[in-house]
């Protein structure tokens, strides 16, 4: 019975000795200070709607050069499957550009902070149109491609319809969470 409290003794301050041992002190700690972000005073966080208009603007720029090179593709080619093939493939690889725009547009959203409800409030009008000229922008474009080369939506993307609408909804998502961290007045 004895050697048992001894143990039982011992056995705890062991433990309360190795959680009391000291940590690192602040040389030893790793630091990069060549990683940290730098801003000057004029510098700021882009904010929602200014991340939006610039993802319209490259969605837009993308959605004029496929449609040029369908264009071009349908005026050269003369057999139907040998143009459906072209402008499907012209298509998947432009649709890999607005997969990559979206999915960077929507890691950059993720990192948005909105400090106050009369912000959010400003930027909900011109929010919701630039997202659905985004949308609208995408799916017009592929609409009127597919019923041009007389293929569905799903034989003109492939297997990159899925990952359009995962980009698409992680996109939705990342406004979405933005929104709903905004303070109530």
């Amino acid at each position: 019975m004895k050697f048992s409290t001894f143990s039982l003794v011992a056995l705890s301050s062991l433990f309360v000795s190795a959680f009391s041992a000291p940590t690192k002190s602040v040389q030893q700690r790793d630091v990069f200070i060549p990683n940290l972000e730098t801003r000057t005073a004029g510098d700021s966080a882009p904010d929602l709607t200014t991340i939006l208009e610039n993802l319209l603007t490259e969605v837009n720029s993308i959605t004029i050069a496929l449609n040029s090179t369908v264009a071009s593709i349908s005026s050269k080619v003369t057999s139907l499957e040998a143009e459906q093939e072209a402008i499907t493939s012209a298509v998947q690889a432009s649709v890999q550009k607005i997969i990559s725009a979206i999915s960077d547009a929507a890691a950059k959203i993720k990192t948005i902070t909105i400090s106050n409800a009369s912000q959010a409030v400003a930027t909900l009008s011109s929010l919701f149109s630039v997202s659905g000229q985004i949308a609208s922008e995408i799916y017009t474009t592929l609409n009127s491609i597919a019923s041009e080369a007389k293929l569905s939506l799903s034989s003109l993307l492939g297997t990159l319809g899925p990952a359009l609408t995962n980009a698409i909804s992680s996109l939705t998502s990342s406004i979405t969470t933005v929104l709903n961290s905004i303070p109530s007045p």
